[in-house]
C-alpha cells in the first residue's frame, strides 16, 4: 500500500508537470531524498512536488525550492500545501527565482520567531502588499519587517497588508490635499517619495515633521491612516531593526532541526525511513504484480465480461446453491438432533389431552380466520363475542354477553378487574353474572386459554 501510494503520488505530480523519462526519474529520486532528509515522508514530498507542478514549476525549479519549503512547513507546523502555495506566491510577487526559496523561507521563519507574525498573517499580507512593494523596489526583507511591526501593534494579516499597500499607493500618487499637508510639514514630495526613499526613512521624516492624526488621515485615508500612525509611533528604527533581524538567517532550517531533536521528531524520521524501505521493496514487487495483472487477471475479467446472459445466470445459480449448502447442512443437523424432542411432542399430541388441544386450536383458527371472532372489553361497558356481520362467511348474528352470559357444560367465564377467572356452575345452563370494572384491552387469548384449561380439567376427571 505504501509503495503503490507513493507511485500514484509521483504519477499525479509528473502528469501535471509534464515530466516523463529522465525528468520523472529525477522527481522520484528527489521525493525519496526529501523523505530521508526531512520530517516529511517520500509520499508527502511527492505531494509537495504536485503543488509545485500545479504552480507551473518544472523539475529544476522543484529541486531548487522543495527542501526549503519542507523545512518551513516543519518549522512552523503548517500545512504542506498551504506552505508550498505561500512560498511560491511570494517568490512570484517579488519576482524571485525558485532558487531564492530558501531566502523567503528563512525571512518568514525569522519574522515568526521575532514578532507576532505567523504563516497565516504573512500569507494574507503578502497577497495585498507584495506586488506593490516589489514595484517600488522594496525587498522582501524590508516589506516583511514593516509588516512585523504592524503585527506587533495588533494588526492581523489582511489589515496590515491593506494598510501598508494603501500607504505606499498614497505616497506614490499623492492627492492635492496630501501635497498640501507635506507643505504644511515643511517637506517636499521628493523627501517622501517611496520610489526613491526606503520606508523607514519616510517614517522618520514624517514623524520628525510632527504629522498628526488629522494630517495622516488626509494623506493616507481612513483605511491606511491608522496603520501609518502605528508605524510613526514605532519609528523608523523599529522597521530597520526588524528588517535586520530577519535578513541573512538560516532560521527555517534551525527551527526544523530543533523540532526534530525530540522523541516525537525521531519517531517521524523513523516512519520516513520505514516508508523508504517499503518503497524499495515495492520497486521489486510492483512490476511483477503489474505484469501478473496484465497477463492473467485482465484477460480473465475480459472473458467473464464477454459471457452470454444465460451463462452468467447459470454461474449465479451455482454460486447461490453452493452458498446455501452450508446453512442447509446446519439445519439438517439441528433437525436430527431434535428427533427426541419431536417424538415427545408427538406422544403428547396423540394423547387425549393433545387431541383436545388440537381440536380446540383448529376451531379457534377457523373461527378467527373465517368468522372473525373478537372479544373486546371497554371501560365500564359490557363486552361482545360474535362474528362480524360484514365479514362472516358462516351466517349472521352475535352471541352477546351483556350483564350475564349463558354457560355451556355448566361452566362460566367472567372478567373482573381485567383478569380471567373460572367459576364452576352447580346447575347446567346456569348463568354467571359479569360484574365489576373492566380495564380497556383485548382478552381473546384469556378467553381461549380459560376454556382450554377447563377442558383439560374435565379430561382429568
Amino acid at each position: 500500500n505504501v509503495s503503490q501510494g507513493f507511485e500514484q503520488s509521483m504519477a499525479n505530480a509528473a502528469s501535471v508537470a509534464g515530466a516523463t523519462g529522465d525528468d520523472f526519474a529525477r522527481m522520484t529520486a528527489l521525493a525519496r531524498e526529501m523523505g530521508s532528509k526531512t520530517v516529511f515522508s517520500a509520499s508527502q514530498a511527492a505531494d509537495a512536488l504536485y503543488y509545485m507542478a500545479s504552480a507551473g514549476y518544472k523539475v529544476d525549479q522543484m529541486a531548487d525550492s522543495i527542501q526549503a519549503t519542507l523545512n518551513l512547513a516543519s518549522a512552523t507546523q503548517s500545512d504542506l500545501a498551504f506552505t508550498t502555495d505561500t512560498v511560491i506566491s511570494t517568490l512570484n510577487q517579488f519576482g524571485l527565482e525558485a532558487n531564492q526559496a530558501e531566502r523567503v523561507t528563512n525571512v518568514f521563519a525569522a519574522a515568526i520567531g521575532n514578532s507576532m507574525a505567523n504563516m497565516d498573517k504573512l500569507s494574507n499580507s503578502m497577497g495585498y502588499v507584495g506586488p506593490v512593494a516589489n514595484s517600488l523596489g522594496y525587498s522582501i526583507e524590508e516589506t516583511t519587517g514593516a509588516l512585523a511591526v504592524l503585527y506587533n501593534a495588533g494588526y492581523d494579516g489582511s489589515t496590515a497588508g491593506t494598510a501598508l499597500r494603501q500607504s505606499l499607493v498614497s505616497l506614490m500618487n499623492p492627492s492635492t490635499a496630501a501635497l498640501g499637508v507635506f507643505e504644511e510639514l515643511g517637506l517636499t514630495y521628493d523627501e517622501v517619495n517611496p520610489a526613491t526613499n526606503d520606508l523607514a526613512t519616510i517614517i522618520d521624516r514624517l514623524g520628525a515633521a510632527g504629522m498628526d492624526t488629522s494630517q495622516a488621515m488626509k494623506v493616507f485615508g481612513a483605511r491606511a491612516g491608522p496603520g501609518m500612525l502605528a508605524l510613526l509611533s514605532a519609528g523608523g528604527d523599529a522597521v530597520r531593526d526588524m528588517t535586520a533581524s530577519i535578513t541573512g538567517t538560516n532560521k527555517a532550517t534551525e527551527m526544523a532541526e530543533v523540532q526534530l531533536d525530540t522523541l516525537q521528531g525521531q519517531v517521524k524520521i523513523l516512519k520516513s525511513e520505514l516508508e523508504e524501505i517499503a518503497i524499495s521493496f515495492g520497486d521489486v514487487l510492483i512490476p511483477i504484480i503489474r505484469q501478473f495483472i496484465q497477463k492473467y487477471i485482465s484477460p480473465l475479467t475480459a472473458k467473464l465480461m464477454g459471457l452470454s446472459m444465460g451463462t452468467k445466470k447459470n454461474i449465479v445459480t451455482i454460486a447461490l446453491l453452493a452458498a446455501a449448502i452450508g446453512p442447509l447442512l446446519l439445519v439438517v443437523g439441528k433437525l436430527i438432533g431434535s428427533v427426541g424432542t419431536i417424538m415427545k411432542i408427538g406422544s403428547l399430541l396423540f394423547s387425549k389431552v393433545g387431541l383436545i388441544i388440537a381440536a380446540i386450536g383448529a376451531v379457534v383458527g377457523v373461527t378467527a380466520c373465517n368468522v372473525g371472532i373478537g372479544l373486546t372489553c371497554n371501560r365500564d361497558e359490557n363486552f361482545t363475542l360474535g362474528a362480524d356481520e360484514n365479514r362472516s362467511q358462516v351466517g349472521r348474528g352475535y352471541l352477546s354477553f351483556r350483564n350475564r352470559r349463558r354457560c355451556k357444560h355448566g361452566h362460566g367465564l367472567f372478567l373482573k378487574e381485567g383478569r380471567s377467572q373460572h367459576e364452576e356452575s352447580k346447575q347446567k345452563n346456569s348463568y354467571v353474572t359479569h360484574r365489576g370494572h373492566v380495564d380497556e384491552g383485548t382478552f381473546l387469548f384469556d378467553f381461549y386459554f380459560s376454556h382450554i384449561t377447563y377442558l383439560i380439567r374435565c379430561l382429568n376427571y
